[in-house]
């Protein structure tokens, strides 16, 4: 791992070749995109005000991220719009 500038970047290089490159922000210094060699995004993650992210777009697909309540991964589903029927 490099890091490119005040930790807000790093990069992942094997051989001396960067592969991957990481874009850190925020308050918390959360994770926000993980990008290719070339600088295109690979995935990007949004966040609820929390420190762990509650949804992902991976390839151009929106994931949503559930957690326990230990706060660990549990699962990633496709995120779809939901509709509600009013009461009575």
């Amino acid at each position: 791992m490099d890091s490119l500038s005040n930790a807000q970047r790093t990069a992942k290089s094997v051989d001396g070749l960067v592969v991957e490159k990481y874009l850190w922000g925020g308050v918390n210094q959360q994770l926000l995109a993980v990008l290719d060699a070339s600088d295109a995004v690979v995935a990007r993650f949004e966040y609820a005000g929390g420190q762990m992210p509650v949804a992902m777009v991976l390839g151009g697909t929106e994931k949503c991220l559930a957690q326990s309540a230990r706060r660990t991964r549990r699962h990633a589903s496709s995120r779809q719009r939901a509709s509600f029927a009013s009461f009575g």
